[in-house]
C-alpha cells in the first residue's frame, strides 16, 4: 500500500495506491481519523481511484461501517474511485449508518461536493 496525506486548511487529502486490502485500509481509515483529529479538519478527500484489483461485497460492507463508527457529524467525506469500480455499496451502508460520504470518479465533483 502506497498513501499520502495532504494537509490543506478546507480538508485532509489522501491518496491510497497499490492492490487493494480491506485490512491495509480499514488501518488507513483509523490513521485518516487520527489526522483530522490532530489538525482538527472535517472535511476528508479519499482519491482510490489507483489502486489496483477489487473490493469484494463484504469488504465494502465493512469499509461503510467502520466509516460510519468514526466518521459521524460533522465529518464530511468525498472518495474519488474509477468510475466502472463504482456500485455505492460501501456509500450506502456508511450512509445509512450516519456518515456523510460521496463515492465519484471526478474529482471537482467530489471536491465542491466536500467544501460546500
Amino acid at each position: 500500500m502506497n498513501t499520502t496525506f495532504s494537509i490543506y486548511k478546507t480538508h485532509l487529502h489522501v491518496t491510497y495506491s497499490g492492490k487493494r486490502s480491506f485490512l491495509e485500509f480499514s488501518d488507513l481509515i483509523d490513521k485518516i481519523y487520527e489526522q483530522c483529529r490532530k489538525n482538527q479538519l472535517q472535511n476528508i478527500l479519499i482519491d482510490v481511484s489507483r489502486a489496483t484489483g477489487d473490493w469484494d461485497d463484504f469488504d465494502r460492507y465493512k469499509i461503510g461501517k467502520k466509516v460510519s463508527q468514526l466518521f459521524e457529524s460533522p465529518y464530511k467525506i468525498a472518495a474519488i474511485e474509477k468510475l466502472e469500480k463504482i456500485n455505492k455499496f460501501a456509500e450506502n451502508t456508511a450512509v445509512n449508518r450516519g456518515a456523510n460520504l460521496l463515492v465519484v470518479s471526478d474529482c471537482n465533483e467530489a471536491l465542491k461536493w466536500l467544501l460546500k
